[in-house]
């Protein structure tokens, strides 16, 4: 009665599925019935009673199998019965393919290596090594871990045993775990400190964005508002535009040469004036860079902006660009530059006076005519008029001209 007491007490293990992967459920079952028959005292009872509850609480499944088994006139023990059972389930042990399994048992990414050793041990028992078992099992930690420098360490090890192996695994699994937290931690707090860098040194560039050197307008220092530019409704002098000073004008061109008998020929001074509001524009490739120039028949130099040229290109110069107002513009230097027209493919080398950013690219009169850009009909006009006596020209008359002032025009002064 005390055993049916503690039979009672204790729940049962579930039926025996009789479906999927019936060796992996039987070898389920006989671990849970062997813990019940522990746990009860059942293991010591009666061998009749030991059969009838385990028929009992096989499940009905189980049991359609029973029925089917042919014991050859052998007695229906408790162990015969258990015995078909194994032999339905598992079937004969093969012992080849079982040590293919353990051998071929590799650690997941994911898990851990108490899982992993709990699944070795289980595959090891039905591979029949006998006395070298825990050799075995102590090569196949080897192999089959996944850390690279756990491995390394035990390979370094002197006469290591299987529990040797068992004890250091966990040790450094842990320890590249706790590793690996620290370095996230402290990634994660350098990347605050980023964080926090970049967004002082973003409101610094910010405070300093809010503020202009050097206006290309009025050329001083002011605040990023354009009312407070002094040039704001101001007329300039050269082009009569708004909003910028003359000595920042940038629609300008060169017409001629003037030479200073006490300089060479480098320090002569380029007249400049302002263009019209009619231009015509070509680009070119200079640099590997496309640059739209302006064409202009009275220029005699060209003038490119720093930007589009390299700074081992540009030389030294002594030239001096002036304004038709007589206002002087010093050139950064000089620069001999491979120019290409992407029109015709045609390359040539053309000298530049190289001016800051903001001023026009300009190409001069004898550049035109070297690239073919333009065409000059010289037996269509009269280029020089020669009033002596010997080579006095007649070009008729003229007729007659009547000029009318409009008083209420303000005067303006153009360029010769």
């Amino acid at each position: 009665m005390a055993t049916s007491r503690s039979t009672m007490s204790i729940p049962p293990p579930r039926p025996l599925n009789m479906e999927g992967n019936l060796a992996s459920n039987w070898r389920q079952f006989s671990r849970d019935w062997t813990n019940f028959e522990i746990a009860t005292g059942l293991e010591k009872g009666d061998d009749r009673i030991r059969s009838a509850t385990l028929l009992s609480c096989i499940g009905r499944a189980a049991m359609n199998i029973y029925d089917g088994f042919n014991f050859e006139g052998k007695e229906e023990t408790f162990e015969n019965i258990t015995e078909k059972f194994k032999l339905f389930c598992v079937g004969k042990t093969n012992e080849s393919y079982e040590r293919y399994i353990f051998n071929s048992r590799q650690q997941g990414q994911e898990e851990s290596f108490e899982m992993y050793l709990s699944e070795l041990r289980k595959l090891i028992k039905s591979c029949n090594y006998g006395t070298i078992e825990d050799s075995l099992l102590r090569d196949k930690i080897i192999i089959g871990i996944k850390c690279e420098e756990t491995r390394k360490h035990l390979l370094q090890q002197q006469d290591l045993t299987l529990q040797k192996a068992i004890d250091t695994c966990p040790t450094h699994e842990t320890a590249k775990t706790q590793l690996q937290n620290m370095t996230l931690q402290d990634h994660t707090i350098q990347k605050q400190r980023h964080r926090s860098s970049h967004s002082h040194s973003h409101q610094k560039q910010q405070s300093s964005t809010q503020w202009i050197h050097c206006c290309k307008f009025c050329g001083k220092s002011h605040e990023r508002i354009k009312e407070k530019c002094p040039a704001w409704n101001k007329t300039c002098k050269s082009c009569n535009r708004m909003n910028h000073f003359s000595s920042k004008c940038s629609r300008i061109h060169t017409i001629q040469n003037e030479h200073n008998t006490s300089y060479s020929d480098e320090d002569e001074n380029n007249y400049v004036m302002k263009l019209g509001t009619t231009a015509i524009s070509a680009s070119m490739i200079v640099n590997f860079k496309k640059v739209k120039f302006q064409l202009d028949t009275g220029a005699d130099v060209n003038t490119i902006e720093r930007k589009y040229v390299f700074s081992q290109q540009i030389k030294p110069t002594r030239k001096t660009l002036v304004m038709w107002n007589k206002e002087k513009l010093s050139p950064i230097g000089e620069a001999k530059i491979k120019t290409k027209n992407p029109k015709t493919g045609k390359m040539t080398y053309i000298t530049y006076s190289v001016v800051e950013d903001g001023f026009n690219n300009l190409l001069g009169l004898n550049t035109l005519k070297e690239l073919n850009l333009i065409k000059i009909e010289h037996e269509n006009f009269i280029a020089n008029v020669n009033d002596s006596k010997n080579d006095q020209v007649d070009i008729g008359d003229l007729g007659t001209a009547v000029l009318h002032i409009d008083e209420n025009i303000k005067p303006r002064t153009l360029p010769c």
